[in-house]
């Protein structure tokens, strides 16, 4: 693995140190991460291209952490904080699946603007406005970008914008076989934002999994059969 960067005295060590030292992106459970496994072998194997798409990327540790355990895989990392997304482009520099892109996740395309009520790295807030500057994409769009490619994991912590995320145009929930997310409803009480992906999540058949703050919801027809149908 290639050194990462960092700012000293803020809060991405804590952030690293959970990544790499504490691998909070493993999933907890050996048979599924067994089954998790050899999905990404059988989709090499037909010569498809596993799409991983990292949802609040921050500096890209978990993007790096991503494309050290699965080499082969396309991955977005998308960040539309600054600050974060200039150390994300030098930790992702030497990685070439993974494209770093400098907008917001949504349901729709669409303007945002990003608050910090903490002044912590980690904590960028985003909400939707017209004059934002900052645009958002898709789930979807990131899947259609290549030929040749397949859902695989889609990383979700987007400090409570995840309501919007899953309000609409959530087709892509279906197609994926493995998704993880914090639930941020200790921090915006009142916004719903764990009721807004489960009630979503919930309506396909998957089995939940926890390791540290990450939620891994992971496709039963993949632990079932080893490939999603």
């Amino acid at each position: 693995m290639r050194p990462v960067h960092y700012r000293m005295g803020s809060s991405d060590w804590p952030v690293l140190q959970k990544i790499f030292m504490e691998e909070d992106y493993h999933i907890p459970s050996p048979a599924h991460a067994r089954a998790v496994d050899d999905l990404y072998a059988q989709l090499l194997e037909r010569g498809v291209r596993p799409i991983i798409v990292d949802c609040g990327a921050n500096i890209g540790l978990a993007s790096v952490w991503y494309a050290n355990r699965f080499p082969a895989a396309r991955i977005y990392a998308i960040e539309p904080e600054p600050n974060n997304f200039a150390i994300l482009e030098r930790n992702c520099s030497g990685y070439d699946q993974i494209i770093p892109l400098q907008v917001a996740i949504s349901d729709r395309e669409a303007q945002v603007a990003l608050t910090n009520s903490v002044d912590e790295p980690w904590a960028w807030e985003t909400t939707e406005s017209e004059n934002g500057g900052i645009a958002t994409t898709t789930i979807d769009k990131l899947y259609g970008q290549e030929s040749g490619t397949a859902p695989f994991i889609v990383k979700v912590d987007i400090e409570g914008f995840e309501v919007e995320l899953f309000r609409s145009n959530v087709e892509w929930v279906d197609q994926t076989p493995v998704i993880v997310f914090e639930s941020h409803d200790s921090m915006f009480p009142g916004r719903g934002t764990a009721h807004a992906i489960l009630s979503v999540l919930l309506a396909h058949p998957r089995e939940y999994l926890q390791r540290g703050e990450n939620m891994f919801a992971i496709s039963r027809t993949l632990t079932q059969s080893g490939v999603p149908r």
